[in-house]
């Protein structure tokens, strides 16, 4: 009974941080030091998020897709515009100057480890709502095969299914 309770009262204090952190379209990993969107967290705060908001979920993961190059690269970070003196920011990656970067996301130009797709099917197995799930996979199928295609094209030089990391930060 009591390490239910404890369990009970950890669960609730976890809603509270992801509450409190949520930005209305991602959850910044920690609002004063991390106020922007990074990859591999979104990815986890959507399995956490599955359990209990769906459309959170989906909105997070959505949100990074959005920022997705047109190479399928999914960026490490995506900036938050209101956040203007974190370092290293945009002008430091220079990813505008990409023709891949995307038009209306700033972002870095390194990635994180590929563990969006099983994100999306924690999502997709804890819905309420099976029809939105599918919806959402629908629109994540594609997105999710333009980042593994580039992490297979760009990333697995000798073609043996083993991607690098190019980036110290990846």
């Amino acid at each position: 009974m009591a390490q239910r309770m404890k369990e009970d009262m950890l669960v609730r204090q976890a809603k509270a941080v992801l509450d409190f952190n949520w930005t209305g379209e991602y959850t910044m990993p920690g609002p004063r030091l991390y106020p922007h969107q990074w990859s591999w967290d979104s990815a986890f705060t959507a399995i956490g998020y599955c359990r209990y908001d769906q459309d959170r979920a989906t909105r997070e993961l959505r949100h990074l897709f959005e920022a997705q190059w047109k190479n399928g690269l999914l960026p490490q970070l995506v900036f938050n515009p209101q956040y203007t003196s974190y370092f290293p920011g945009p002008n430091f990656w220079h990813a505008k100057e990409s023709p891949d970067a995307p038009e209306h996301h700033e972002t870095s130009g390194v990635v994180q480890p590929p563990i969006h797709a099983t994100a999306a099917l924690y999502v997709y197995r804890h819905a309420e709502d099976e029809a939105k799930a599918k919806d959402f996979l629908e629109y994540a199928y594609s997105r999710l095969g333009a980042w593994h295609d580039y992490l297979y094209r760009e990333r697995d030089p000798e073609g043996e299914g083993l991607v690098y990391v190019r980036h110290p930060w990846e």
